[in-house]
């Protein structure tokens, strides 16, 4: 099929084509999610190495320290003055000794319900475990 052929349809029908899109995705929103996750165990290490490979480069760095920068300032934003950082010091403390991960049992940031960045939410978990529970909250 001709390209050009292509771009003109597509900007005809913009947007019933968005629509499709959309309603075809809230139908298997499911088995793609399950599909993405399988790919995603299946090729983990080559997609890690592709990942270290956009980050670091020099073009692409900028991104990486917005995502970087949008992460310490949620985990700042989300920081009581109540809260123990002493406490939360020892966590992070036990993590790296026994090669466990952090979690925050209520994600920093998630469309549904947002935690706070302090001792009672914090949790030791597995590597496999903490990485296959995402940003999900189930509570």
């Amino acid at each position: 099929m001709d390209t050009d052929y292509q771009k003109e349809y597509y900007e005809k029908n913009k947007e019933a084509i968005r629509l499709k899109r959309k309603e075809r995705y809230s139908r298997n929103k499911e088995k793609e999610l399950e599909r993405n996750r399988e790919y995603y165990w299946n090729n983990k290490e080559e997609l890690a190495v592709k990942k270290k490979k956009y980050y670091s480069s020099k073009e692409n760095l900028p991104a990486y320290a917005a995502r970087e920068a949008k992460r310490r300032a949620a985990k700042l934003n989300a920081t009581p003055q109540w809260a123990d950082c002493g406490k939360i010091k020892d966590i992070y403390a036990q993590a790296a000794t026994t090669g466990q991960h952090v979690d925050h049992i209520v994600p920093l940031q998630n469309p549904n319900v947002c935690g706070l960045h302090c001792e009672d939410n914090l949790q030791l978990l597995e590597p496999t475990e903490n990485l296959s529970k995402g940003n999900s909250f189930n509570g």
